[in-house]
């Protein structure tokens, strides 16, 4: 008999030597897994057992192949010394695998109460539901007590908070759709900012299902992990809607480049839905843009890129699209700061599983952002137009005359002064140079080079003048909203800005302090 064992142990270490890879039992034994022709393979290891003894890989495979030749007995050890030697730490298996496994040789070694300890362990690690043990391999315990207490407590379900999230899903669906096909104002802005708001709706979805449970259900299932592959679409679409609103064109190399994470990512996770990326040479790059570190750094970059862009147009922007720019790139950064907490605190023992929640808050703030400042500031749906974006024109190759900007200067103090057109809140460039009688080019020029302002400041100007008399009117019963709407605003958030960095004062404290005074 020593004979035919050392035979067994020479066949099995020529066997594990084939592609140049000595030793390698652990991939050998999942490879037969997989080709289901277990039995070939078994029966070559016990001259190696020895020499693996301490690779978990190792007896968990072993398990899975002893689990297809049906011996339980021993696959249920192989597991176990598995667990002992902590092949989750390998990163290769979940213990949710690891306790399926478990929970499968028990239920076949009529260990009904060992079984129904793993499921209940597997249940518990991460809220799973029973769907993990709905496919025929636990049919028998349909009628235990025990299991079916189970599948109703993990059974997939809405609570209080994935509820209010998933409206704000479908809040931002509805964005999504009112942008995306809304004719008027800046087209191109319009379409990027709703794809913007989708990719963060999508989401929050994705996070529903995965605290809901729905996640792991048919077809639900591919679409774990998709928020990672979208994660990489936050930056590039918010730095290009601020880009469209200071250009008629973007160019697509530019735009091409942006993208080509998302698309990397978006390929390898198509890819890992049909075949096992990790036993391929893209498992490196799979591994680093699944890295969360890795989107907070992408993300990061953009947040400085857009802030960059931002402050060099800084003066070249209206007031009340300033606001709205800094309302997006602080809220960005809270979003990032979110991330960045999140993946911090995760590590920590005291980590709170409802701090889950922490991202989503901030994704639910960011679209809720665009809905009230769609509603504040209308402009954010009709999609600010690049003239009333760009304030400052270049006047090198301009024909106006001395004498006719001249008068063109006092037909424009007359409109503003006489007939307060300033009053009229739907009042733009276009607008105002069809009432002088001349292009939009030589309105901007007039303004910009006998005011020293920018279109929107010249005419706030008259706005805030007027203001301040109501304000301290004794004369009038007008409170400050009417007020605003009086003079020419919008909104009560522009009227505010525009006032404090003329006064330095808000309406409120303004009229306080000159009452006081007088």
């Amino acid at each position: 008999m020593l004979w035919i064992r050392l035979l067994i142990s020479l066949s099995a270490l020529s066997f594990f030597q084939l592609n140049g890879q000595e030793s390698n039992v652990s991939d050998e034994l999942l490879e037969h897994f997989r080709a289901e022709n277990c039995h070939e393979i078994l029966p070559l290891l016990e001259g190696i057992i020895d020499e693996n003894s301490d690779n978990p890989l190792f007896w968990y495979n072993k398990g899975l192949c002893e689990t297809q030749v049906v011996n339980f007995e021993a696959a249920k050890e192989s597991f176990i010394k598995a667990d002992e030697l902590d092949v989750v730490g390998t990163g290769k298996v979940t213990y949710e695998n690891l306790y399926y496994n478990l929970a499968l040789s028990e239920l076949k070694l009529n260990n009904i109460n060992g079984s129904l300890e793993y499921i209940e362990k597997t249940l518990q690690l991460e809220n799973l539901p029973s769907a993990l043990f709905q496919d025929g391999n636990f049919s028998v315990l349909a009628n235990n007590p025990k299991y079916k207490k189970l599948m109703i407590q993990y059974k997939p379900s809405l609570n209080k908070w994935t509820s209010i999230f998933l409206f704000i899903v479908f809040q931002g669906i509805l964005l999504f759709s009112i942008l995306i096909f809304r004719k008027k104002g800046n087209k191109k802005s319009n379409i990027i900012l709703g794809l913007f708001v989708l990719s963060f709706a999508l989401t929050l979805a994705v996070f529903v299902l995965y605290w809901s449970g729905y996640i792991y259900i048919y077809p639900f299932r591919y679409l774990d992990k998709f928020f990672i592959v979208l994660g990489y679409l936050f930056g590039p679409l918010l730095l290009m809607y601020i880009q469209s609103l200071f250009t008629e064109k973007l160019k697509f190399k530019l735009i091409f480049y942006h993208f080509i994470p998302y698309s990397i990512c978006f390929l390898l996770y198509v890819g890992r839905l049909f075949i096992d990326v990790s036993e391929t040479a893209f498992a490196p790059l799979l591994n680093l843009l699944f890295n969360p570190w890795v989107r907070i750094i992408h993300m990061s970059i953009y947040l400085v890129l857009i802030y960059s862009y931002v402050k060099r147009e800084k003066f070249n922007i209206a007031d009340n699209v300033s606001v709205w720019l800094n309302y997006l790139m602080y809220s960005f950064f809270g979003l990032i700061l979110s991330y960045v907490i999140y993946f911090t605190l995760v590590n920590f023992p005291f980590f709170d599983q409802q701090w889950d929640y922490m991202i989503s808050f901030m994704i639910s703030f960011f679209i809720i952002l665009i809905s009230i400042m769609g509603y504040l500031q209308p402009e954010v749906f009709w999609g600010f137009r690049i003239e009333e974006v760009l304030t400052f024109v270049k006047y090198k190759k301009s024909g106006l005359s001395k004498s006719l900007s001249l008068e063109l200067k006092q037909k424009l103090l007359s409109l503003m002064i006489d007939e307060q057109v300033y009053k009229e809140n739907n009042i733009s460039l276009e607008i105002l140079a069809d009432r002088l009688g001349t292009s939009k080019h030589n309105t901007s020029q007039i303004i910009n080079e006998h005011f020293k302002e920018n279109f929107f400041e010249f005419l706030n100007d008259f706005r805030i003048d007027e203001a301040k008399e109501l304000l301290i009117s004794r004369h009038n019963n007008l409170n400050i909203t009417e007020i605003l709407y009086e003079v020419g605003f919008n909104n009560k958030v522009s009227f505010n800005n525009a006032f404090k960095k003329r006064t330095g004062l808000t309406p409120t404290q303004y009229k306080s302090r000159m009452l006081s005074i007088a």
